[in-house]
């Protein structure tokens, strides 16, 4: 067996119930509704090159971890821009690639999108091209997240049938669907407006695991969407919307590649674009940013219970 480059993590997502929230602010008690969602990892995609095929590593597998460098492989596979599809009927491309794709696929509709959503103002361009070639509703939202810097509310853009896949890829204490646009490079611009005016942020660094107040994020949310709303002339609805984070140690963080490289860990969870992991005695735990370890030659073998 050669090494294995994961590709995907592989959650259920349900609507568990509406929480209550109480906040007191400049202008009285608030009082909001959250529609709140369980994630539950079922299991990790992960391909053999030069295999095009995946296969689940399910929950509770022990991961193999490689030694450094994981050497990165192209991120293309066949499913649709414009729709859902069952993962692990996708064929990816096992070709080693720089910059994300290879060079067969640099410049394949996907690539085109990454590209799009990935850059500034010059990357509209990449949004137009995509906009040629397929139709879709693209959401706009807002989540939050503690920052160290003073704008604790991210904005984000992703295809509409994908917003709690996309929620559950970033940590937030809760988010808000603020608008939606047929045309990728309105809903992209719309997105880069509100970050130029300080509405809201368009990175979340993945820091750990933690508690804070969830009245703050809603108060602090609710203002952001009613900025941008009137920035962009729309109307806001007011659903507010979060993935419940785990239950777990405060204060713990992502650990980096170095740490992970050559070590063996069982696949505990997901949440926020981290997987958890726990050592084999299941005393400790341990976050790694997927980011880190998807699309790489990461693992030299996976163990399934």
């Amino acid at each position: 067996m050669g090494r294995l480059a994961p590709r995907k993590p592989l959650v259920r997502l349900e609507l568990s119930g509406a929480r209550r929230a109480e906040a007191y602010t400049i202008g009285g008690p608030r009082s909001y509704t959250v529609e709140e969602y369980n994630i539950d990892l079922e299991g990790i995609l992960y391909q053999e090159p030069p295999s095009a095929e995946v296969t689940l590593a399910p929950k509770g597998s022990l991961l193999n971890f490689s030694l450094l460098p994981w050497e990165p492989v192209c991120r293309w596979h066949n499913g649709p821009l414009e729709g859902g599809d069952d993962p692990r009927r996708r064929l990816y491309c096992p070709a080693p690639a720089s910059g994300g794709y290879c060079r067969q696929h640099k410049r394949s509709l996907r690539a085109l999108y990454e590209a799009c959503m990935g850059g500034g103002f010059s990357s509209l361009e990449y949004c137009k091209a995509v906009d040629r070639e397929v139709r879709n509703e693209y959401i706009i939202y807002l989540a939050w997240w503690p920052s160290k810097a003073s704008i604790n509310v991210k904005v984000g853009v992703t295809r509409k049938h994908r917003l709690l896949e996309r929620l559950a890829e970033q940590p937030h204490l809760a988010a808000t669907e603020l608008t939606v646009f047929d045309r990728l490079y309105e809903a992209r611009k719309a997105e880069m407006i509100i970050a130029r005016e300080g509405i809201a942020r368009q990175h979340t660094r993945k820091t750990g695991l933690g508690t804070w107040g969830l009245s703050k994020a809603l108060v602090e949310l609710e203002a952001a969407a009613e900025r941008a709303s009137r920035l962009l002339g729309v109307e806001w609805h007011g659903k507010l919307m979060r993935i419940k984070p785990p239950e777990a140690p405060l204060g713990i963080s992502p650990v980096e590649s170095s740490r992970l490289a050559g070590s063996k860990m069982v696949l505990a969870g997901y949440w926020g674009g981290m997987l958890i992991l726990r050592t084999l005695q299941g005393s400790s735990l341990a976050l790694a940013r997927s980011s880190d370890i998807l699309h790489r030659k990461s693992l030299n073998g996976v163990y399934k219970d």
